[in-house]
């Protein structure tokens, strides 16, 4: 036994039993026949009946689970913790479900909070290997209501659409349409997208007062800004995100550039850090008002190359 303990620090096998691992022994000499996390052991030479050395490499598959705690909340609520963990994996990133967009470099083993929620929606978080592979987990998250809310608003678009068709001029709210209503009848001022549908009659005066409504409309439009400080940094590092905006806004979100999922419900005017950036990207606040316009702006962050 000695001696074999001896060939074995000589040879840097690995041990068949180390802790949390128990390999195959194949050919019966004590030393395990494929890798293990033992530092620094090689895997014990294993030959196939020609006597060539056969490398059974032992590879360890990447898995994860997450979930959102709680997993359903209502708009009141607004908040919820994102936690997951994984076997195998080196490092993680979090992003809205199906986009390529990562908004936080995250441990392997970790939870993230966010806060201001309106609306369903998921996330995922995907886990790396130390060779690349990946595996994404989702996190649904569930805002009580929001099926009910839809639910009412198509019913009194179908009612506007139905008693439209009756006196056959156009509705005000006609389904992805709004128009003016100047004198206050119920039907829109102007001929829209509504099918078969005839505009209101409208007298000059009534023209006239519709071009001023729409000089306003164009004084009252919303806009933003939005800067990272700093905007550039190293690799690893966290900046943040300062924003402002114009006009009567009724939500504001921010999500990675390009992407129509948002990771976080801000206010109008605000800041939000971001931390563990490994790459350049850019972020988008999103802004709308009451009457549905909405208004985007993007700042961009830059991660310098590391100096050698």
């Amino acid at each position: 036994e000695e001696e074999h303990e001896e060939e074995h620090v000589d040879h840097t096998y690995c041990s068949i039993t180390y802790p949390g691992r128990v390999m195959e022994d194949n050919d019966n000499n004590g030393w395990g026949d494929t890798q293990s996390d033992e530092p620094g052991c090689l895997m014990d030479p294993v030959v196939d009946e020609e006597g060539n050395e056969v490398i059974d490499e032992f590879a360890l598959e990447v898995s994860c689970s997450a979930m959102a705690s709680p997993s359903v909340i209502t708009i009141a609520d607004g908040e919820t913790t994102l936690s997951w963990t994984s076997e195998n994996a080196v490092s993680a990133k979090l992003s809205p479900a199906g986009s390529t967009s990562y908004f936080a470099d995250v441990d392997a083993n970790g939870s993230w909070f966010i806060s201001g929620i309106t609306n369903s929606r998921t996330y995922d978080v995907t886990v790396f290997g130390e060779d690349g592979e990946s595996v994404v987990c989702p996190m649904p998250i569930t805002v009580s209501g929001d099926e009910v809310m839809e639910e009412e608003v198509m019913e009194e678009e179908v009612e506007e659409v139905m008693e439209d068709k009756e006196h056959n001029y156009c509705s005000i709210t006609y389904p992805g349409r709004v128009m003016e209503d100047n004198d206050n009848n119920g039907w829109g001022d102007t001929a829209s997208d509504e099918a078969g549908c005839m505009m209101d009659p409208v007298s000059e005066e009534e023209v006239m007062e519709e071009e001023v409504v729409a000089e306003e409309t164009d004084e009252m439009m919303i806009s933003c800004s939005i800067e990272a400080t700093p905007s550039t940094i190293s690799a690893g590092g966290d900046t943040t995100l300062v924003f402002s905006s114009i006009g009567d806004i009724t939500r504001a979100y921010l999500s990675p550039t390009g992407s129509a999922s948002s990771f976080a419900e801000v206010t109008p005017d605000g800041s939000w850090l971001i931390g563990g950036i490994t790459d350049s990207r850019s972020y988008t606040l999103n802004i709308e008002d009451a009457d549905g316009n909405m208004a985007t702006c993007d700042a961009a962050i830059t991660v310098s190359e590391e100096t050698v």
